[in-house]
């Protein structure tokens, strides 16, 4: 049994070096030009190693997206487990706010989102990974925070899903174009952040209250 174990523990740890070499590479060098000679010069082992855990490079990509999506929502958790669960529903979003800027214009998703659209439009499949993991995993992950907190507060936020859809819109949309558009993008400051996730928030409870009144 114990064999066993610590077998399946070397390969899981092999896997994962895999995906994480592979991730910088493909950020590095973008999908097309990476092969999978290259991810196998930086980890070891051989192509029929890759095969048998990944079948191809197209799978071993969309397990790259799932490791950041995973990171992302780890980070996330993490920050949310030390807020108060009864605090102000404009202090819950601004914790969720300012963790979402800061991540959306840090240098790897910066990196990320521009692999995305570049080789998007040669392989039509890869923004359809991108989608499925990360957009709608996110936006789900999201919603299931925001009713978490209706639960906690017994409030009700009408059209959660739209609500949620509304506030990352309004804190993503700008950086996120900018970001991929503009090869000098600067990450905004601290300052900057909280001002855009202050305004974003004021909208978003004046856009819920007309809401609730219809």
């Amino acid at each position: 049994m114990k064999k066993s174990y610590n077998k399946y523990n070397k390969i899981q740890e092999k896997r994962e070096k895999i995906i994480q070499v592979a991730h910088s590479l493909f950020l590095q060098h973008g999908y097309e030009n990476t092969n999978l000679q290259m991810i196998i010069k930086e980890t070891g082992g051989s192509l029929a190693t890759i095969y048998e855990l990944f079948k191809n490079k197209e799978n071993l990509f969309q397990e790259s997206i799932s490791m950041s999506l995973d990171n992302f929502i780890n980070d996330f958790n993490a920050i949310l487990k030390t807020e108060n669960k009864k605090a102000p529903l404009e202090s819950y979003l601004n914790t969720l706010g300012m963790k979402l800027c800061k991540e959306i214009t840090s240098k790897h998703s910066i990196a990320l989102h521009r692999l995305i659209v570049i080789e998007g439009y040669k392989n039509p499949k890869i923004l359809k990974v991108f989608n499925t993991i990360i957009e709608e995993q996110c936006i789900k992950y999201f919603s299931n925070k925001l009713q978490e907190y209706q639960n906690d507060n017994d409030i009700k936020i009408e059209n959660l899903k739209e609500s949620i859809l509304m506030f990352i819109d309004l804190l993503i949309n700008p950086y996120l174009w900018h970001s991929i558009t503009d090869p000098n993008f600067k990450s905004p400051t601290q300052k900057e952040i909280k001002k855009k996730v202050q305004m974003s928030i004021e909208i978003f409870m004046i856009w819920t209250k007309l809401k609730e009144k219809k």
